[in-house]
């Protein structure tokens, strides 16, 4: 069930995420910060990276109660603080599997930001040596086919804007 709060409350969401490893995905970006914060008993799936990447699209996509709507609607802007990029550790503040990006991204697609966060995480993990995940591949591409996002990083424009 989606949280009241996300139902009935909230009529616009702006999604900031920093960029952080997830132990499972590889990932904890928009898609799931967003999924996992809005539903209830999130246990029952968030140890299984089967479960998590056909899970976390459809809750994306799930019609807020009472409305024509999906819960994907009412995100209005996506928000990846790149500033750190911590590429080991999940929620775990483990400085020293960082690495400095000084980097904000913003979207409105959030496939597009967390393609473009995992890149950069599987960047780090090969400068670190440390073993990389492909876990995210599945859950870029259910989002994509329930239309949530670009999964096609050749498809994504970065437009860079300096100091």
């Amino acid at each position: 069930f989606l949280s009241n709060l996300v139902t009935h409350q909230l009529t616009k969401i702006i999604n900031v995420t920093p960029l952080i490893h997830h132990n499972v995905l590889g990932l904890s970006g928009n898609l799931y910060s967003l999924a996992m914060g809005s539903v209830d008993n999130v246990g029952r799936f968030d140890g299984r990276v089967e479960d998590l990447s056909r899970v976390i699209p459809e809750i994306w996509a799930l019609p807020v109660k009472g409305e024509d709507l999906r819960l994907s609607d009412r995100v209005v802007l996506n928000v990846t603080d790149a500033l750190i990029c911590q590429y080991e550790g999940q929620n775990l503040g483990l400085l020293h599997y960082s690495s400095v990006l000084n980097e904000l991204r913003f979207s409105r697609d959030p496939v597009a930001l967390d393609v473009l966060s995992e890149q950069e995480i599987t960047l780090a993990r090969k400068k670190a040596d440390v073993p990389v995940s492909t876990n995210l591949v599945e859950l870029f591409n259910n989002a994509s086919l329930l239309e949530l996002g670009i999964n096609n990083p050749s498809r994504i424009k970065v437009e860079r804007i300096g100091p």
